[in-house]
């Protein structure tokens, strides 16, 4: 039997593709830096954070859809420490993550605040320098999608 040889773009999937319009993201980089993509929140999962889902619109004309994103799959937009404490329904915790639609930063040392770091990239596109360490270490293989 001969095996069947695919071409690089047929390799892989996208990052992540938008199931009204069809658009593509290729890497996380690419639906980061796009400014037609509206951050509704982020709605928590307390029994593992990386499951949790961002919510995004895609704001172009004849789409609109609401498309949610793990954030497992956005885990790479965090750079900071790992925190091990889960502070989330304690007397120390602002309940951020208890409000799908409170888009703001956490500055607890809680094992849930790389989450709302990546809220803040996502919300200002950026930073570049970030993107670019991306760009420079994405690989068609990638196993984290959306």
């Amino acid at each position: 039997m001969k095996a069947i040889e695919l071409k690089p773009e047929e390799t892989y999937s996208d990052f992540k593709t938008c199931t009204v319009c069809a658009h593509r993201w290729p890497r996380i980089a690419d639906l980061v830096r796009d400014e037609s993509l509206y951050i509704n929140g982020y709605q928590a999962s307390f029994s593992d954070a990386h499951e949790g889902l961002f919510l995004v619109t895609h704001t172009v004309d004849g789409c609109g859809t609401t498309l949610a994103i793990t954030a497992g799959a956005l885990k790479k937009l965090y750079t900071g420490p790992e925190h091990t404490f889960r502070m989330a329904f304690t007397e120390r915790c602002p309940g951020r993550c208890l409000h799908q639609d409170d888009l703001g930063p956490c500055s607890n040392d809680c094992d849930m605040r790389w989450v709302r770091d990546v809220l803040q990239v996502l919300r200002q596109h950026g930073p570049e320098e970030l993107l670019k360490v991306l760009d420079a270490s994405a690989h068609p293989d990638d196993s984290a999608r959306a």
